[in-house]
């Protein structure tokens, strides 16, 4: 299924979302967590730079597997 074509079957439609979006995210926020670890331990000492980025994310993450299960 091409990203441009609208599918009016919902099975095909929730598989496309599943295999196209999920199962990207899953993928990549991994990847993400890691960058973000880096960029906290990096500038840990510069006032500038926001707190709690890591936690935001992972609390975030937990929040999108909720509806990506269903």
């Amino acid at each position: 299924m091409s990203d441009t074509v609208l599918n009016h079957n919902a099975g095909e439609l929730t598989q496309h979302i599943e295999t196209r979006y999920h199962a990207r995210h899953r993928e990549q926020l991994p990847s993400l967590i890691r960058l973000v670890e880096m960029v906290e331990d990096l500038h840990e000492p510069d006032r500038d730079v926001p707190e709690g980025l890591i936690a935001i994310l992972r609390r975030m993450i937990g929040e999108m597997e909720v509806p990506m299960k269903k």
